[in-house]
């Protein structure tokens, strides 16, 4: 059974209460899908910052580099000033990390009320994938003329070419495998691979499941790129053997 690392930084106000369900979530899953949790907590957030003055030190950092994964609260209180925590923990651990993508799933479930009138289950499923330190995250801007009665602020989005492709390619990855089309578009991969048009087809975050159907499909993969983490573990078991069985890189 593998055991997985985990940091945990509840945070503040309502942080402490939301990831003690979040952890209840994740032993849930340990228990069903068979793996340990490794649990360290850590006391950052508004707290520490105004019993020592610390936010993040660079010995906490280090600490946290050698976890698989980290759970975050919300942090903040009115006793802190505004930036202080954002830009000291949220934004620190961002960039120092690369943790490049903000993916936030909106999900309705059945018996939940909407402030959206008329909004059913069905209609609310979305994957929304945004940047996350770019754009306005960069914290690109400043001042002119500070000080004086025609003093200004700008702030600056910051978007690079390899920062808004690697979340094109992240959006284009996340199959939704209920529209019957990603098939098509495999068929059309395929052709033009026949065509000579390109080299090879790779994949990426595609379950055992739905491999299986390409393969038997007769689409020519060469390798299926899918990612591993606490909640997200394809890449065990029969994914493994049916890549092993195909020749299928993983």
């Amino acid at each position: 059974m593998s055991t997985h690392r985990l940091a945990v930084i509840s945070g503040d106000g309502i942080g402490p209460e939301v990831i003690a369900c979040a952890e209840g979530a994740i032993e849930a899953a340990s228990r069903r899908f068979g793996f340990k949790i490794d649990v360290t907590d850590y006391d950052l957030g508004s707290r520490r910052y105004l019993s020592t003055g610390e936010v993040l030190p660079d010995s906490v950092l280090a600490e946290l580099a050698g976890h698989d994964a980290i759970l975050l609260g919300a942090v903040g209180t009115p006793a802190v000033p505004p930036g202080v925590l954002e830009r000291g923990l949220l934004l620190k651990l961002r960039f120092e990390f690369d943790l490049y993508v903000n993916f936030r799933p909106v999900k309705l479930y059945p018996g939940v009320p909407s402030p959206i009138a008329g909004l059913t289950p069905e209609r609310c499923d979305l994957e929304v994938m945004r940047e996350n330190t770019e754009g306005l995250y960069s914290g690109s801007g400043g001042f002119l003329h500070k000080g004086t009665a025609v003093e200004i602020a700008n702030q600056n989005s910051v978007n690079t070419r390899m920062g808004t492709e690697r979340i094109d390619l992240l959006q284009f990855d996340a199959w939704s495998y209920a529209d019957p089309t990603w098939l098509d578009c495999l068929f059309w991969l395929q052709d033009l691979k026949e065509e000579g048009l390109i080299g090879h087809l790779g994949l990426a975050n595609f379950d055992t499941a739905h491999l299986r159907i390409a393969l038997t499909s007769g689409i020519d993969i060469v390798s299926n790129q899918v990612s591993y983490s606490l909640i997200d573990q394809r890449a065990r078991g029969g994914m493994a053997d049916l890549c092993l069985e195909h020749g299928i890189k993983l």
